[in-house]
């Protein structure tokens, strides 16, 4: 999946082999800074970017609903 959550690029989709990911290296002007995180549901694995300003209890709300919608 590759989601990004919260921050500058909230949304979009980056598939990149890191574990940081810095918005100003997307696009120019943008300042969020994202760590990949990890989410096993029914054995499979999922990919987010989680913006470091975002709570994490709130980004682990957002994965949930993510991949309750994905898995419908």
């Amino acid at each position: 999946m590759n989601i990004c959550i919260g921050g500058d690029l909230d949304g979009k989709v980056f598939s990149f082999n890191k574990g940081l990911l810095d918005a100003n290296d997307i696009e120019d002007g943008k300042f969020s800074k994202y760590r990949r995180r990890r989410s096993i549901t029914d054995q499979k694995v999922y990919k987010f970017w989680i913006s470091l300003d975002v709570n994490l209890e709130e980004a682990i709300k957002r994965v949930k609903l993510i991949l309750e919608s994905f898995n419908k």
